[in-house]
């Protein structure tokens, strides 16, 4: 473990609050990395040197300048796996100070161990987000990872079905109020998805966008599972979220057409709350992709002879013939209207577009009219 000056700082920042004497801490050069008092710093420390290079558990400086570069004080190591990696100093009457010197650095070391851990924690994490791009790339002749040895390393079955959804949070402007919090609050939030999501056969990362999952699951399976995640964030810690699930593929070489259908998904629901599958609205995702002047040049061709009410009053009308699958009985049951009404309304559409709702392809011009 390498103890470098930001590291250096951290500790200072935490034993100062709690020590009312000047430390410092030397690197394993014998130089004087950070210290509560800034003129130390960068300074050459003989003491601490010597208990480097000859490994001792403390050295007393009895008066100022006894060593070049030291204070009266007490200098002890700071030991990680056994391994002096730098000193400790505290400026004072050794007697005085002695008391306080074996605290702060036991303290030191266990705040190297905390941040060493930490380390490794975001080291690992980032280790897996690097895996999952390549993934969702589809970069596999050029990873750097053997592909089939690292999914099974993440409990991913290499012969099994994969699948990739897409999780984000849906209250920006809540969140980013206070950066701070924003930060705690998502490291809580972090913690509480993974914890949930990664049941066996699942491998979750965190982009700075998205929580991208790639699963053994299929997407119906997928979808229950992230169903109840979402009601139990929205729940516990009042956050909302939004999440988009690709299609089912029989490979891991196709994990990235699945992220990419994901991925399509959240871009047309932009900030919409809900968990919703590609295959589901499919159809939605692809005429969204259509160019704008593409849109108003067939909606103004259908509906040319409509008035603003009437466009309206037709939009609406004809979506719900569509998702009624053009049945009069249940158009006029599920909206409570009568039959001759509906029969009515079709005549009137027809009149005005001379596109018949009763004929497939007219009502499916009408409906790419009226969604457009």
């Amino acid at each position: 473990m390498y103890l470098n000056k930001m590291t250096a700082d951290k500790i200072i920042q935490e034993i100062s609050s709690v020590i009312d004497h000047n430390i410092n801490i030397i690197n394993n050069n014998g130089f004087v990395i950070a210290s509560t008092d800034e003129q130390r710093v960068n300074n050459f420390h003989e003491a601490a040197q010597l208990v480097i290079r000859n490994n001792y558990h403390e050295l007393i400086v009895e008066y100022d300048e006894q060593y070049k570069g030291c204070m009266t004080g007490v200098n002890l190591p700071i030991y990680f796996s056994s391994e002096i990696i730098g000193v400790v100093g505290i400026t004072g009457n050794p007697q005085e100070v002695g008391k306080y010197a074996r605290v702060i650095k036991k303290m030191t070391e266990m705040i190297m161990y905390e941040y060493f851990n930490l380390w490794h924690q975001n080291n690992q994490e980032q280790i897996k987000l690097v895996f999952t791009k390549d993934l969702i790339n589809g970069n596999f002749s050029s990873s750097l990872f053997e592909i089939e040895e690292r999914l099974h390393q993440y409990n991913l079955d290499v012969k099994g079905v994969y699948t990739v959804a897409l999780i984000k949070y849906v209250q920006i402007d809540e969140v980013n109020r206070n950066n701070q919090l924003n930060s705690a609050r998502h490291n809580i939030l972090k913690q509480y998805i993974y914890d949930k999501i990664s049941f066996r056969q699942s491998l979750i990362s965190y982009s700075g966008d998205f929580f991208v999952i790639i699963s053994n699951l299929n997407q119906v399976e997928l979808n229950k599972e992230i169903n109840y995640l979402s009601k139990k964030v929205k729940e516990i810690h009042q956050v909302l979220l939004q999440c988009s699930i690709g299609n089912t593929y029989d490979t891991y070489e196709d994990i990235s057409k699945s992220y990419n259908e994901a991925l399509s998904v959240s871009y047309y629901l932009e900030n919409k709350e809900g968990v919703y599958q590609f295959s589901e609205i499919s159809l939605y995702v692809a005429l969204s992709k259509i160019p704008e002047n593409y849109k108003l040049t067939l909606k103004s061709q259908v509906f040319s002879k409509c008035n603003r009410k009437e466009l309206q009053e037709f939009n609406d009308f004809i979506k719900s013939y569509f998702m009624c699958n053009g049945s009069l009985n249940l158009l006029a049951s599920k909206y409570y209207i009568h039959k001759n009404t509906v029969q009515y309304k079709i005549q009137k559409i027809k009149d005005k577009t001379d596109y018949d709702l009763r004929i497939f392809k007219d009502m499916f011009i009408l409906y790419l009219a009226s969604i457009l």
